[in-house]
């Protein structure tokens, strides 16, 4: 996968994939499905791949502190993510505060990486 754009999509397509199944997820309840957890986690990460790819051929081909800054926040973002998705899959019950956390994250990090991916496009 050569170019930005196609990043880009496949990217999107991916994070709306990690959308449907994390709410699939939230509806079934615990003990969450094997299955399903499995493929939120591997929608979770190959995005996450597709998005630091983009960044890195981004910030090489025209450098710029926004595009840094949006990497941070973003990177923070899915860190928070994947860490309250962790716990939150863990058997003993958690605080409701991390259940806020990841509920919270994913828009964020939609918001961030949807206003990156359109300033990146339209540079």
């Amino acid at each position: 996968m050569k170019t930005l754009e196609s990043k880009l999509i496949v990217s999107g397509i991916l994070i709306i994939l990690m959308i449907i199944t994390g709410i699939l997820l939230s509806r079934s309840g615990k003990p969450y499905g094997t299955g399903l957890l499995t493929l939120h986690k591997l929608f979770s990460i190959a995005a996450l791949v597709l998005v630091i790819l983009a960044f890195v051929q981004q910030m090489k081909a025209a450098p710029n502190p926004l595009w840094s800054l949006l990497a941070i926040i973003a990177g923070v973002l899915f860190i928070a993510a994947i860490a309250s998705g962790a716990f939150l899959t863990a058997e003993k019950t958690m605080p409701d505060w991390v259940s806020l956390v990841h509920k919270l994250s994913t828009p964020a990090i939609i918001l961030v990486i949807g206003f990156t991916f359109y300033k990146f496009l339209t540079r």
